[in-house]
């Protein structure tokens, strides 16, 4: 009995403690990678899907730096506007393959963003979440652009790729 009186005493006074819990640390979201082998043999709605995804999601982070850091504005654009040509030859090729690109983040994507907008230091968030989001760019563009399913599709993928490695060489 007594045992059990000391435990429950040890319990109420740990729940007593003055010493706040530490924040979590935060981990920004991860954009799934696709392996070079395999990123070519998804099927042209998964890649007009992803790409759209991705594209939206960079334009979109492009448009909140530029009103969050005005320092970075002129790079911002330049990769939104590098990705709004992506976005429109993905619409172009698309509705000949009737399939369109859709206008909503998927949920990867929805997560970064949320991320680069509660950001406590946006210009390092931003500059992270572009650098990942263009390497993927490049990797899954590239292997699609090589092996994909889609003649229609093979030329934007390569067009997409060359946008995105002058944007990775020029991101500072």
């Amino acid at each position: 009995m007594k045992r059990v009186a000391a435990l429950v005493a040890c319990g109420l006074l740990a729940g007593c403690a003055t010493r706040p819990a530490p924040e979590p640390v935060r981990v920004p979201p991860r954009v799934d990678r696709p392996s070079g082998s395999s990123a070519g043999l998804v099927s042209p709605q998964e890649y007009v899907g992803e790409s759209a995804s991705r594209t939206l999601l960079l334009v979109r982070a492009a448009e909140l730096i530029a009103e969050r850091v005005p320092g970075l504005t002129s790079e911002a654009d330049r990769i939104a506007a590098g990705q709004r040509g992506i976005a429109a030859q993905l619409n172009l090729a698309g509705r000949r393959l009737n399939i369109l690109p859709s206008a909503t983040l998927r949920p990867a994507h929805a997560a970064e963003l949320q991320f680069l907008e509660r950001s406590a230091d946006p210009a390092r968030a931003w500059r992270s979440l572009a650098m990942r989001s263009i390497d993927a760019c490049i990797i899954r563009e590239k292997s699609y652009a090589e092996r994909g399913s889609s003649p229609t599709l093979r030329p934007v993928a390569r067009f997409a790729a060359s946008v995105c490695e002058e944007q990775r060489t020029n991101l500072k």
